[in-house]
């Protein structure tokens, strides 16, 4: 009973079949007959065709416009590394120096290419400084002189995807800084010796003074006398000391007014008559009585002071004058002496810091030997300048140039 039922399953399902298929084969075979389905294999092709055509064209569009990025980034890197004031290179993973500026190539001494990071073009200290890059693949760090300049060299390497891809070249200008370090060191070693020849001189004398068998009264009177004008030089270094340490903090503001001219240096003068009688020299201020300045008034009587007090230390029976013109915007004010004059060889370094033309007479005098540093830095603060121009045996003349 079973077997029969399943025959007949498979007999209705067979029938059924058939009927479904054979009118789908009829179709086919008209439709092939026909040329139909031909016809509907090109159509399907030809669509295939355009989808591709059109994915292709994306993707090459796609291509050009991260080409023109990667040029315009290009560019722009190429521009920036040629306007870098610095010296800069960008060596690749051959050791070719692919990418320098201006700067950098004033480091080689003959035109090359291709630039290799062995060429002999190169200095023998750079020439190792950058093969050392280029082996070791480390961030190196090295100071040197080349062409009378002192620069940091930094060699920066590159990666991408954590692979070695070159090394960044950098060489920074560290002249201003070193020189700014010794300056130093040899302002504090100035002024230690500075305060260490009065201190010593006191220290003696008060040695003699407090001797149990010292008795010379006549003596005591003169040591007394000579602690004092040391000890008040010392004062004025110090003085001086402080207000140079301010200006190079840039800690001394300016409080600038129209004040007359011709009044500012007769008040600068006045203090100082009795010593320019007393070393029968004679003082003219040849400035017109209307010229007005916009100056801070304390700082530029300190300036007259000290060029009138440096005039009166090397003239002797002469003549110390102030002239003042105004010219481009500028008063132009000349501070002459017919003193002894300035050697060339000293007048380079007659603004420096302790300095001093003859110390031996300096010393004499008492000076602190910064009062000239101090006016070049005054006169600075207020945007001007000062020069020298000097004559050995014939005088001085201080120009000083300060905007109206």
């Amino acid at each position: 009973m079973r077997r029969e039922w399943l025959i007949s399953l498979a007999i209705t399902l067979g029938t059924g079949l058939l009927v479904w298929v054979m009118p789908q084969l009829a179709i086919a075979w008209i439709l092939l007959g026909s040329g139909a389905f031909v016809v509907l294999l090109e159509n399907t092709q030809r669509q295939a065709q355009r989808t591709l055509s059109v994915r292709l064209e994306d993707a090459r569009k796609q291509n050009t416009l991260q080409e023109r990025n990667i040029a315009m980034k290009s560019r722009q890197l190429e521009t920036i590394v040629v306007n870098l004031p610095f010296p800069f290179a960008l060596m690749d993973t051959h050791g070719e120096l692919v990418l320098t500026n201006d700067p950098f190539l004033r480091f080689v001494e003959k035109e090359t290419h291709p630039l290799m990071y062995d060429s002999p073009v190169f200095h023998p200290e750079l020439r190792a400084f950058i093969r050392n890059a280029f082996i070791k693949e480390s961030t190196l760090i090295k100071a040197f002189n080349l062409n009378a300049t002192d620069y940091q060299a930094y060699a920066v390497p590159v990666f991408d995807k954590s692979r070695y891809a070159g090394c960044l070249l950098m060489f920074l200008d560290i002249t201003q800084i070193l020189e700014g370090e010794r300056m130093q060191k040899r302002f504090i070693a100035d002024a230690s010796h500075e305060l260490k020849t009065p201190l010593s001189a006191i220290l003696g004398m008060i040695e003699i003074l407090n001797r149990p068998n010292f008795n010379d009264e006549a003596t005591r009177i003169e040591f007394q006398s000579q602690i004092e004008s040391e000890a008040r030089r010392m004062d004025t270094i110090i003085q001086d000391l402080t207000v140079l340490s301010r200006l190079s903090a840039q800690k001394v503001l300016l409080s600038p007014v129209r004040a007359n001219l011709h009044h500012l240096i007769q008040s600068a003068y006045r203090p100082l008559r009795p010593t320019f009688e007393a070393r029968d020299n004679r003082f003219e201020l040849l400035v017109d009585e209307s010229l007005m300045v916009s100056v801070d008034v304390e700082k530029m009587h300190q300036v007259f002071t000290n060029l009138l007090t440096n005039a009166l230390k090397f003239t002797e029976h002469g003549l110390v004058q102030i002239k003042a013109v105004v010219s481009n915007g500028y008063c132009v004010i000349d501070v002459i002496d017919s003193g002894v004059g300035i050697a060339l060889e000293d007048q380079k370094y007659i603004f420096d810091r302790f300095y001093r033309v003859d110390p031996s007479r300096h010393r004499a005098s008492g000076g602190s030997g910064l009062g000239l540093a101090i006016v070049k830095s005054f006169i600075t603060a207020h945007k001007g300048e000062i020069s020298v121009s000097s004559v050995l045996g014939q005088g001085s003349t201080f120009t000083i140039k300060l905007p109206i």
